[in-house]
C-alpha cells in the first residue's frame, strides 16, 4: 500500500461512502455557505447559482493529513458505527481526485525541488 492509501486508512477510519463536495439537504453545507434556510440552499445548489467551490486553507485534510496548504473541498461520509452523516470542510485536492475518481497522487506530501 501506498503512504498516501495509509495515511487515508489511519485518517478516514471509521468512515464509508466518503464523498466530496457540498451535500444539498446538509444542514451544516448550508450554513458553511451562508444560507440559513435549507430549501434556499438546494434550489441554489439545483439551479447552478451556488457553485459551492474550494476555498485556500492551511488547515490539515482531514482525510489524508495533508499539512500542505491549498484548495479545500467539503467532504462527507458515513459513521460506520453510528450511521450517521459527517460533515467536514477540509479535503485536499489529492483526496478530491482520489475519491471521484480513484487516482492516488504522484510524489504526495513532498516538497518540490
Amino acid at each position: 500500500m501506498s503512504d498516501y492509501l495509509d495515511s487515508v486508512k489511519k485518517h478516514a477510519s471509521g468512515m464509508r461512502s466518503i464523498s466530496v463536495g457540498a451535500c444539498p439537504g446538509c444542514k451544516v453545507c448550508a450554513k458553511l455557505y451562508g444560507y440559513s434556510d435549507i430549501g434556499e440552499f438546494n434550489e441554489a445548489i439545483r439551479s447552478g447559482d451556488e457553485s459551492c467551490e474550494s476555498h485556500f486553507s492551511w488547515k490539515p485534510c482531514d482525510l489524508c493529513g495533508s499539512t500542505f496548504g491549498g484548495d479545500r473541498e467539503h467532504w462527507h461520509a458515513i459513521d460506520d458505527e453510528s450511521g450517521e452523516l459527517i460533515c467536514g470542510d477540509s479535503a485536499c485536492i489529492d483526496c478530491a481526485v482520489y475519491f471521484v475518481a480513484g487516482a492516488e497522487p504522484i510524489n504526495w506530501m513532498q516538497h518540490p525541488k
